[in-house]
């Protein structure tokens, strides 16, 4: 699917791949969240560009606990950058 393509509705998705509509109404809500699909007034939810949720400033102030984690587990592990190189 491309951009401004219309999503099926709730009902004939849930029909169609047999689940309970309100696990389909959910997994619209976290695309919308996402920034991924929003509805629209003529009728029916249309992939979009993913629009930024997040500042660069939030985005860093959200990313630098996860990162100084990682790095602290790394280093408890005893992980070198040349341990890594391979796998990455």
């Amino acid at each position: 699917m491309k951009v401004d393509d219309q999503l099926p509705s709730v009902r004939a998705l849930a029909e169609e791949l047999v689940l309970n509509p309100n696990t389909i109404a959910r997994a619209y809500s976290d695309l919308a969240r996402e920034g991924l699909i929003e509805s629209r007034r003529a009728g029916g939810v249309f992939i979009i560009r993913k629009r930024k949720v997040f500042s660069r400033e939030e985005g860093r102030r959200r990313l630098e606990p996860l990162l100084d984690s990682l790095i602290g587990e790394a280093l408890a592990m005893d992980f070198t950058r040349e341990d890594s190189a391979g796998s990455l």
